[in-house]
C-alpha cells in the first residue's frame, strides 16, 4: 500500500522495512527489496543431521516462489546464513526459509536478517 503515505515520488515506493518501536516505516524503489542473503534462525534440519559447514542447496520464501540456488553457512547450532545465487524480491524478517535438494526437504527456520542488495 502506497497510498497516504504523504511523500511524493516520480516512481512508485514500498514499504521496505517497519520500525515499531519508533513508530516508522522505511521506503524504498522496487530494487531496494531485492535481497542477496538472508540469516535464518530456529533451524529444523529434516534431511541432515546438522551443519557442520556450507552446503548447496536450493531455498524457497514463499509457498509459489521459485526455488533459488544458495549456500547455507552454519552460525552455531540453530541459525544460518544463506547466500543467493541470484537475487530474491520481497523477503521479510518472520517469514519461512525452507531448503530442498533434488526434491527432497532438507529444513527451514525464520528469517531474523535479511542483506538488501541496495
Amino acid at each position: 500500500q502506497r497510498r497516504g503515505l504523504g511523500v511524493s515520488a516520480k516512481e512508485p515506493l514500498y514499504v521496505t522495512a517497519l520500525d515499531t518501536e519508533h513508530n516508522r516505516i522505511e521506503v524504498g524503489k522496487k530494487s531496494s527489496l531485492e535481497c542477496s542473503s538472508l540469516v535464518a534462525s530456529g533451524l529444523n534440519w529434516i534431511g541432515v543431521d546438522r551443519l557442520t559447514g556450507p552446503i548447496e542447496a536450493c531455498g524457497k520464501i514463499r509457498y509459489r516462489d521459485r526455488e533459488t540456488p544458495c549456500t547455507i553457512e552454519p552460525l552455531g547450532e540453530e541459525a544460518a546464513t544463506v547466500l543467493f545465487d541470484s537475487p530474491k524480491s520481497a523477503v521479510a524478517k518472520g517469514q519461512a526459509a525452507v531448503f530442498y535438494r533434488d526434491r527432497e526437504v532438507l529444513g527451514g527456520g525464520f528469517i531474523t536478517q535479511v542483506m538488501n542488495i541496495s
